[in-house]
């Protein structure tokens, strides 16, 4: 199967398994610095109101 993420015969990971991975990891370290900005935002507007 030329689509396959892992090979049928040695169950290795194929390039584009490995490039599925690459983008994941990329997806949860963007979703994590948008969460890691929005609380020091917050944290940013809390401590200018007093």
């Amino acid at each position: 199967m030329p689509n396959a993420a892992y090979c049928e015969k040695c169950g290795a990971r194929t390039r584009r398994a490995r490039r599925l991975v690459r983008l994941a990891i990329r997806v949860e370290m963007l979703f994590f610095l948008l969460v890691v900005a929005i609380v020091i935002g917050f944290t940013w507007i809390y401590a200018t109101q007093k």
